[in-house]
């Protein structure tokens, strides 16, 4: 496996660098991070848009921090929306609601993707997540989603159809995404179910799910514990 982490001068100076990736078999990871100057120039833009259109070898692409806006997430997701990407962090950007039409696209067509960080992006509402967890329900490998650090409130209603219909996801983060009691609700509805596949659900910092949130939490506490039992008496 090989890795490039690339620097506003790799970009901006060493084209030649860029085309012999575009071929490079082995450039299976691609980190852009903290690179204001190639994420908001023009030539930044031509050259991501070149290297990820062209490379069918990259599997795993962090953008956290990236100083994404809707317009280069448009630009990337589209050119990577028939490759085989298995890995996706978007999280820390300046996206909206926009940027999530272009991804639910990717993620209907990309069936390959098994983990998925966009955590905060705080001008993504409910709206745009709904987007993105109607395109997860029949997707069969995502294993990981972490959607923590927005305001998601009144989100329980999407969130429990996705796990209704996805019988893969093993991991869910909504850690401090203003949750009520009712999506609390909503959520312990499908966790309690025999059939559920969530291994790890995170959350915490959600003030706002009152008492009955919290029992539902200890119904979903007391299932994990009645599995981890069964499974263990199985072994």
């Amino acid at each position: 496996d090989s890795e490039c982490d690339f620097s506003a001068e790799c970009l901006f100076y060493l084209k030649e660098f860029i085309d012999m990736l575009i071929n490079y078999k082995n450039l299976l990871q691609i980190k852009i991070y903290q690179n204001q100057n190639i994420t908001t120039s023009f030539v930044g833009w031509k050259l991501l848009k070149k290297l990820f259109s062209e490379n069918f070898y990259i599997r795993w692409v962090s953008l956290k921090n990236g100083y994404l806006d809707d317009k280069l997430t448009e630009i990337i997701i589209s050119s990577m929306i028939l490759k085989r990407i298995r890995y996706l962090n978007i999280s820390n950007n300046n996206i909206t609601n926009k940027a999530m039409y272009h991804l639910n696209k990717f993620l209907i067509k990309n069936q390959t993707l098994s983990v998925l960080y966009m955590s905060k992006n705080p001008n993504i509402t409910i709206n745009g997540i709904r987007l993105i967890t109607n395109a997860l329900q029949m997707h069969p490998n995502i294993l990981k989603l972490d959607i923590s650090h927005m305001n998601l409130e009144g989100g329980g209603i999407f969130f429990s159809s996705l796990l209704n219909e996805n019988k893969c996801l093993q991991e869910l983060n909504l850690r401090n995404t203003n949750l009520s009691k009712n999506d609390i609700v909503y959520l312990a509805s499908k966790l309690i179910n025999e059939d559920s596949r969530i291994i790890s659900l995170d959350i915490g910092l959600n003030p706002n799910i009152g008492d009955e949130g919290l029992k539902e939490i200890g119904k979903i506490n007391r299932r994990s514990e009645e599995r981890f039992s069964r499974n263990a008496e199985t072994d």
